[in-house]
């Protein structure tokens, strides 16, 4: 109805997580390929609101040669919950019940070009065969060196305007902004991806043991 919906109700909570480095559907085993940002309404005025994405394929490239050998190979655990726990809302029994945890590689190799990019976000929970503090530790480390800005790409909306990605290859957020204040209405598009071609089967078994004792 043209009103502004309150910041601290349940969906934009939900929402806010999409301000979190993410790759759209990585809480599926076939995540997303591509995505696209339509924004509709992009109020004069906005302070923030902005759209970033880090290229994660070239944070791979220049990634130290120790952290490589440590992570090639390495399987995570995504899990909605854990972008959700940070920003206040909890995935109810139902949802939990509709996105369960998932593997994918750290590395993800592109389908068609064949090149490595990492492949962390907000939703990776921990890495198989590792404890959870460990994992975070290690994930928010790279993802600091992955978003750094020689990385970053800042788009600065306009009303119109439509932007694509591969999520194969980049993470993105949505820079926050005052909710209680501005219109901001951006419609998204995914495409489908495939599910990892490669994963340790031993791994996830022996983590879905661990989770289970």
């Amino acid at each position: 109805d043209g009103t502004l919906r309150d910041p601290s109700s349940l969906k934009s909570r939900f929402l806010r997580a999409n301000q979190l480095w993410h790759s759209d559907s990585a809480y599926f085993s076939a995540a997303a390929k591509l995505s696209f940002l339509n924004g509709r309404v992009i109020e004069t005025g906005m302070q923030g609101g902005e759209t970033q994405w880090a290229d994660m394929r070239a944070a791979w490239d220049e990634l130290p040669t120790d952290k490589k050998r440590l992570i090639d190979g390495s399987v995570a655990v995504h899990d909605m919950q854990t972008s959700r726990r940070k920003t206040g809302r909890l995935l109810s029994t139902e949802e939990r019940a509709k996105w369960p945890p998932v593997f994918h590689g750290m590395v993800r190799v592109h389908e068609e070009t064949g090149r490595k990019a990492l492949y962390v976000g907000s939703q990776a929970t921990c890495i198989v065969g590792w404890d959870e503090r460990a994992s975070q530790e290690l994930f928010a480390e790279l993802m600091g060196f992955a978003t750094q800005d020689r990385f970053v790409h800042t788009h600065k909306w306009r009303p119109g305007d439509l932007v694509c990605w591969d999520n194969r290859r980049v993470v993105h957020r949505q820079v926050p902004f005052d909710e209680s204040k501005y219109r901001r209405v951006v419609f998204r598009t995914t495409v489908r991806g495939t599910a990892p071609d490669v994963i340790d089967r031993k791994a996830v078994d022996e983590y879905a043991r661990a989770r289970a004792a």
